[in-house]
């Protein structure tokens, strides 16, 4: 088969071409999380009132780090700030 003809068939069959990019998305979805997650390990550095300012707690923290090694906790760590902000503001206005 061509480079023309693949083409074609590609854009005829799109779950095919899907299908051949899912491995090279998972590479780059636990690439990302070990990122995130190493980036969090080292928020473990910081003093309880650093960890406060960011709208954390270390039990959190920690919580969010025990999930698993290929879950990515940045994502949940942000929704607790986010709805903690979101909390705060309320309680305020």
């Amino acid at each position: 088969m061509t480079t023309i003809e693949q083409s074609l068939y590609h854009r005829k069959n799109p779950s095919r071409t899907i299908l051949r990019m899912q491995p090279w998305l998972k590479a780059v979805s636990i690439l990302r999380s070990y990122l995130n997650r190493r980036d969090i390990i080292r928020l473990r550095d910081l003093d309880d009132s650093l960890l406060n300012d960011l709208g954390l707690t270390r039990a959190e923290l920690e919580h969010d780090l025990a999930c698993g090694f290929l879950s990515d906790p940045s994502h949940r760590l942000s929704l607790r700030v986010e709805q903690k902000s979101k909390h705060s503001s309320l309680s305020l206005g």
